[in-house]
């Protein structure tokens, strides 16, 4: 599945986001999520998602996880440390605010890019290259689209909002 959105960085903070849809792997559009700058559809409807922990831990949107520990179901590939080695689980401690120490995540493949940490940033975009770009003949070598060209992530500073279907 893709998201698509379109976003007008003049806006204010919290108010940006014009249009979000979620598509499947034939580019049809499966969900509206945000139109015209509000949200539509179901609002119980949840969607998962991988982030880094910068913004997994809080910042900058720490109501997140504050608001629905539970909705939010944080796992954590390498499960939550006993940082200060009292065997007790602390609440800065609980990553996901569930109550219980969880384990890492075993490693799912034995990966060729073994110089960074499983489920790290680095190792994500490692093995990512590899299995895609794996020689100096077929390495990626496109340059980035231009904001007035890209259809998936869409700047109305440099375009029209095309995010949603007429």
């Amino acid at each position: 599945m893709w998201e698509y959105v379109t976003f007008d960085s003049t806006r204010p903070a919290n108010d940006r986001v014009l249009s979000l849809v979620v598509l499947d792997d034939q580019d049809q559009v499966i969900d509206v999520v945000a139109q015209n700058g509000e949200l539509v559809g179901d609002p119980s409807r949840t969607f998962r998602g991988v982030t880094i922990s910068y913004v997994a831990d809080g910042a900058p949107f720490s109501s997140f996880l504050s608001a629905n520990p539970a909705l939010f179901n944080r796992i954590d590939f390498w499960g939550e440390p006993d940082s200060n080695g009292d065997g007790v689980l602390d609440a800065e401690e609980d990553l996901n605010k569930n109550g219980v120490r969880d384990a890492a995540l075993p490693e799912a493949f034995e990966g060729f890019a073994n110089f960074a940490s499983f489920g790290s940033e680095q190792d994500a975009l490692a093995e990512y290259l590899h299995q895609f770009f794996p020689t100096a003949a077929n390495a990626f070598n496109q340059a980035d689209t231009d904001p007035t060209l890209d259809e998936r992530i869409q700047n109305l500073a440099f375009r029209e909002d095309t995010v949603i279907p007429e």
